[in-house]
């Protein structure tokens, strides 16, 4: 299993099966990454569009950013992350939200996600973010180190 990060602005073909999976399977937020990436492609400072490849299959996608919901360049976003059906269980998902978070070190201060799925909220806490209530488009935030 490869995590590569993509940083072409052109999406692989590949992503198109595993966006028509996500919205099958009631992940209704991936109706918005291909508009989102189309608009801001996720290649700046601090933001990766992170795929998960094995034997030529892409299994899983992630996405760090800035953001769009706050207006503070030191607040980082993770979101639009998927995992094939197929796939789950092998410590993908895991292993997604652990590059995320490295890439995001040094360059954000904060991040914040939304979730209403209750197996997710256990992963994220797992990677140290904690629930919040009352926040714009946000059910959880992570203090990250302040960057250099």
């Amino acid at each position: 299993m490869d995590i590569v990060e993509w940083r072409d602005a052109d999406l692989p073909a590949a992503i198109d099966d595993l966006l028509t999976e996500a919205l099958a399977t009631d992940h209704d937020w991936v109706a918005d990454f291909r508009p989102a990436w189309q608009a801001r492609p996720f290649v700046g400072d601090g933001e990766a569009l992170f795929l998960v490849i094995e034997g030529g299959q892409l299994l899983a996608m992630a996405v760090i950013s800035a953001d769009p919901f706050v207006e503070d360049g030191t607040t980082g976003r993770l979101r639009f992350i998927y995992v094939a059906v197929a796939a789950r269980r092998r410590g993908i998902a895991d292993a997604l939200v652990t590059r995320c978070i490295r890439h995001a070190g040094g360059h954000w201060r904060r991040l914040r996600l939304h979730t209403d799925n209750p197996v997710a909220a256990r992963l994220y806490e797992r990677h140290g973010f904690r629930p919040v209530t009352g926040a714009v488009r946000a059910t959880h935030v992570a203090d990250l180190a302040p960057p250099a």
